[in-house]
């Protein structure tokens, strides 16, 4: 390259790398309708890593011996078998997950299955069992039942009467002792007003009916009017 000669900034094969293989992983995704496999997305993004790496590493060292566009093909196809290598681990993974999921999903639904056929059984031969069982079952039989019945239900409503009325009488005698301690306190303090009422205990003092003149004590004998002094 002459000094003459204008330099390029950067180099356009490794961007056209770059951008043709971003397009063609894409348009092989957009392409299949299908959500693309770990497998492919690893593929495809170890592809891109690898395209942009080899871009990169052609952009700043231009002068190397290597020629930038082969730098950009052998990134691609590093960085997509890379790629593909850890999505397809990790697609590998997934499938053992959803297939132990589903293995027990069918576990629990065969087991429920059989519990409810096991039940079904149980009900069937409980059914048959009672149905021969009446068989054999006289009326005679059937009759000396239903009069014990009677007389055990008979029974227990006297015992059950009988143990009402205890609790009610227990109840009861508790009312009355409280009834008779609030008469007896009443009683007490009527007995004690009586007492003093009869004993004539109220306190009495002198009534003065003379107007009281202003000057005079209270206590100072009233002066005699003219019946008085002709009295005298």
């Amino acid at each position: 390259m002459s000094p003459s000669s204008p330099r390029s900034r950067f180099p356009l094969t490794p961007l056209v790398c770059c951008g043709t293989a971003l397009a063609l992983f894409a348009g092989g995704c957009a392409s299949s309708g299908a959500p693309p496999s770990k497998t492919v997305s690893g593929a495809g993004t170890g592809a891109m890593v690898g395209g942009s790496a080899a871009a990169i590493a052609g952009a700043v060292a231009p002068n190397s011996s290597m020629n930038s566009g082969a730098a950009i093909v052998g990134g691609v196809a590093a960085g997509a078998i890379i790629g593909g290598a850890i999505g397809a681990i990790q697609q590998a993974r997934s499938n053992r997950e959803q297939d132990a999921l589903a293995q027990e999903r069918a576990y629990n639904a065969d087991i429920s299955k059989r519990r409810t056929e096991e039940a079904k059984q149980k009900m069937a031969l409980e059914e048959e069992l009672a149905v021969r069982k009446g068989f054999l079952i006289t009326d005679l039989e059937m009759t000396e039942a239903e009069k014990r019945t009677a007389e055990a239900e008979a029974k227990l409503k006297q015992y059950r009467e009988e143990y009402q009325a205890a609790y009610n009488k227990t109840k009861k005698l508790d009312e009355l002792k409280e009834k008779e301690l609030a008469a007896q306190v009443e009683a007490a303090k009527m007995e004690e007003q009586i007492k003093r009422l009869r004993g004539n205990e109220l306190l009495t003092a002198p009534v003065n009916t003379a107007p009281l003149i202003p000057g005079t004590p209270a206590n100072a004998t009233p002066p005699a009017g003219p019946a008085a002094t002709a009295a005298k």
